[in-house]
């Protein structure tokens, strides 16, 4: 059996996801000052349900499970926008 590719360069993955992670920053901080202002309980509201959503799953009766957090992601779009919808399902991804 073969090593994967993971095991035999942790160095350079790592050093990939590193700069990845760092690229995806360098991106997000000037496009967040640059995002219209919400109302901050809109905001706290929209998050907590996106971050219920994705913590709870339902079973599907032929199998497998599904969650209803793409619900709230696309009520977010349609009240907060792009920009914010991106922001707070990093912040519910990181967190749950």
């Amino acid at each position: 059996m073969t090593d994967l590719p993971l095991h035999r360069h942790p160095g350079r993955f790592r050093l990939y996801f590193i700069a990845l992670v760092a690229t995806a920053v360098a991106t997000l901080i000037p496009a967040v000052s640059a995002l219209p202002a919400a109302a901050p309980l809109t905001l706290v509201l929209v998050l907590a349900f996106m971050m219920l959503g994705e913590a709870g799953a339902v079973a599907l009766p032929s199998g497998g499970y599904v969650s209803v957090g793409a619900v709230f992601d696309l009520a977010s779009l349609l009240l907060l926008g792009p920009g914010w919808t991106a922001v707070l399902s990093a912040i519910s991804a990181l967190v749950t």
